[in-house]
């Protein structure tokens, strides 16, 4: 990092977030993927997704005066601390920490996965 300017720095640490973001969305999804009922995932993926979107405009808002109040550094270093700190929460959870894959655990138990319900499409 010698003789790297700030903006360097700045670009590596938005790298950094975005990489870390991306692999906490994958993560979540998978998860989600793996452990709803086949039945009602349409519905859970609808208001996961209904429920970020509805708060992006918040902390859209929310980052400007945060920014002009707390500086730019500030308000970068805060919301990393809090993903990291949400994350390593959920991690403390024996039942998070615990995550399987639904059918992985349907064989490990002798018993096989159920087979997704067909699509609309397919029962025509």
């Amino acid at each position: 990092m010698a003789g790297r300017g700030p903006e360097a720095f700045h670009a590596d640490l938005v790298e950094g977030w975005r990489e870390f973001r991306s692999r906490q969305w994958l993560m979540w999804a998978t998860s989600v993927q793996t452990q709803v009922p086949p039945g009602v995932l349409n519905r859970i993926h609808a208001y996961d997704v209904a429920g970020s979107l509805a708060m992006m405009p918040v902390g859209q808002a929310l980052a400007g005066p945060a920014a002009s109040a707390l500086g730019a550094d500030h308000v970068l270093l805060v919301a990393g601390v809090t993903s990291f700190g949400v994350c390593a929460a959920l991690l403390l959870i024996p039942a998070v920490r615990g995550l399987v894959r639904v059918d992985v655990a349907a064989s490990a138990s002798g018993r096989t996965a159920a087979a997704p319900e067909p699509s609309r499409a397919e029962k025509r």
